[in-house]
């Protein structure tokens, strides 16, 4: 027979709070949560498996959707949730969860993603840079190459200058 995990207590509550799924911040409702996790609503909730990071009150909390339906959706937090403190009762004792607390790690493609605005922004710029180059140094060639003829051309005329000027000194 399967071993039979416990659930942590659940405590219901209405709380607003943002979150970031994938690129874009949207608000959501949380209606019930626990030290490991939290029950939500969300007008567009995000999609089972995808990872999310919730701000509210300080914290940062960063899970996975382990479940979706209609409009609601429940998270198995990364981390344990300050639950006092996240639902605003910091009257109570303080919140005593595992003696060594981690910092919540970045999951990755929760929030480090550059936006298609940013990306293309930024994009622009280099290229722009790059022209800037390309057309520097082609300036700079045709400047020596024009120097180079210019020297070619010359310098037949100012030999014969100079050999009449030696064989003919200026007479006092």
């Amino acid at each position: 027979m399967a071993a039979h995990r416990s659930r942590d207590p659940r405590k219901r509550v209405y709380v607003h709070a943002r979150i970031i799924a994938g690129q874009a911040w949207s608000d959501v409702t949380i209606q019930n949560v626990s030290r490991r996790g939290f029950m939500a609503y969300a007008k567009e909730p995000p999609s089972r498996s995808s990872y999310i990071e919730l701000r509210k009150a300080g914290q940062v909390i960063v899970g996975r959707v382990v479940w979706a339906a209609g409009g609601a959706f429940g998270v198995r937090a990364q981390d344990d949730i300050d639950v006092p403190r996240l639902t605003g009762q910091t009257s109570g004792p303080p919140y005593r969860g595992p003696e060594r607390r981690k910092a919540p790690r970045r999951l990755p493609n929760a929030s480090l993603r550059r936006s298609p605005d940013v990306a293309f922004e930024q994009s622009r710029q280099v290229a722009s840079r790059v022209n800037f180059a390309v057309l520097g140094l082609t300036g700079l060639g045709a400047a020596a190459l024009l120097v180079s003829g210019m020297h070619a051309t010359l310098a037949q005329p100012v030999a014969k200058v100079r050999a009449v000027l030696v064989k003919h000194p200026k007479e006092p």
